[in-house]
């Protein structure tokens, strides 16, 4: 019960707000999760406590460059941090066959 009191929104910014990640009532709060980064985002639980609000992406793909807003609260303080992310090429996956 350490974050209790902590909120979290992670939200993409382009044009209008999709719902990247959030967490509040100390747990991950993915109902209204944009479909697009279902499965994908992950935050560091162990680390929240001690202030870090960091955002784990997986499969990055192009389609994710873009600029992120973190809206974090506790009853302390309230802050908005913009986050822009930036994708250099896409890795495609390769099979070998024998």
């Amino acid at each position: 019960e350490c974050c209790i009191d902590t909120i979290l929104h992670w939200v993409k910014k382009n044009g209008k707000n999709i719902q990247v990640h959030s967490y509040y009532d100390d747990k991950d709060q993915l109902g209204y999760q944009d479909p697009l980064y279902k499965g994908r985002t992950s935050l560091f639980h162990d680390q929240i406590s001690g202030g870090n609000a960091s955002l784990g992406l997986a499969r990055v793909n192009l389609q994710d460059q873009g600029r992120y807003l973190c809206y974090a609260s506790t009853s302390h303080y309230n802050q908005e941090t913009f986050v822009s992310l930036t994708v250099r090429g896409e890795l495609k996956s390769r099979f070998f066959l024998p």
